[in-house]
């Protein structure tokens, strides 16, 4: 027999046949995959390049999410006094700047009362008051002449004019000696040694003034008489006493007590210090102008008108918000 000759087929097996077969369809398969995948992406990049011309504007720009809204600065506040709200000048979310009124309590009563506080202190300025200070200035310094003439005769012209001047000495002499501590120099050491010889004179003189009263003004001016006889022949005679411890007879002076000096001084004194407050006071209302350290009635008066005006601003500006 003679064998058939062999074909390319007949080389491989049905096996390696269909593993060919397989290769090849997957081959093919992939390929297609790949070109539609690949055709796919390309038209998604052409369709997302778009181009649009440049045009101006705002650009906005926002998100969303959620979560718990926690603000930059917190800040407390509220009307210092109760009341009712009769304004409300902003809205929730405004804008509000520093010191703006965001809202008005009811001032009636605050406003009445600074009115008020006003019109007490403007009264105080008035000419009306003006003029009565100045009045009272008049009548201050008529008491101190009739005080002084009455002191005077009570321990001697002599010794009110030795006591005025040696004061003036004194207060003199204080004010050097502050002069010496604080500003120490040759020139202040010489005046300040002749204050203090000032005040040796003049307490000499306020000494030897007392000496006249003791030995010749008492008897001059408060000794006793009593009338003797009658019709033509009345006469006044100098009342006298025995001194028990020497035997001499001595005239009965019936001279002022200690009690009557003391309450003549007094009366001057608050006379000049009366003179001293208003016209300070006067000065004030003139020019406003309160002088650092004065005093008196009519002073604490003013201060307090003033203090009132501003606590009554106070209040009032405490109603806003």
């Amino acid at each position: 027999m003679t064998p058939k000759p062999r074909t390319f087929f007949s080389a491989f097996n049905r096996k390696t046949i269909w593993i060919v077969a397989v290769i090849l369809l997957a081959a093919v398969g992939g390929y297609a995959y790949y070109s539609k995948v690949s055709l796919a992406a390309q038209t998604t990049d052409e369709s997302a390049a778009q181009t649009e011309i440049v045009r101006r504007g705002d650009l906005v720009v926002s998100a969303s999410g959620t979560g718990t809204l926690i603000a930059n600065s917190d800040a407390n506040f509220g009307f210092e006094a109760s009341g009712q709200v009769t304004e409300v000048y902003v809205r929730i979310g405004d804008q509000v700047e520093a010191g703006q009124v965001l809202a008005q309590l009811d001032d009636t009563l605050p406003q009445m009362d600074y009115v008020e506080a006003q019109q007490a202190l403007l009264e105080l300025y008035s000419a009306a008051s003006i003029a009565a200070v100045q009045q009272e200035i008049g009548m201050a310094q008529d008491t101190e002449y009739y005080a002084r003439e009455w002191l005077e005769y009570l321990i001697s012209p002599e010794v009110v004019e030795a006591e005025e001047n040696l004061a003036i000495a004194e207060q003199k002499l204080a004010d050097a000696k502050m002069e010496a501590k604080a500003n120490p120099s040759d020139a202040v050491e010489q005046a300040l040694k002749e204050k203090e010889q000032a005040v040796t004179f003049l307490a000499e003189k306020l000494d030897q003034a007392w000496a006249y009263y003791e030995n010749e003004y008492l008897f001059e001016n408060f000794a006793e008489y009593e009338s003797v006889g009658r019709g033509r022949n009345a006469r006044q005679v100098l009342v006298t006493y025995i001194d028990p411890n020497t035997g001499e007879e001595l005239p009965e002076i019936n001279g002022p007590s200690s009690a009557d000096i003391a309450i003549a001084r007094n009366n001057l004194a608050q006379a000049q210090e009366t003179i001293r407050e208003d016209e300070i006071y006067l000065e004030v209302l003139k020019t406003g102008v309160m002088p650092e350290g004065a005093t008196g009635a009519k002073l604490t008066t003013l201060y307090e008108a003033q203090l009132a005006v501003e606590e009554a601003k106070s209040a009032l500006e405490v109603m806003q918000l």
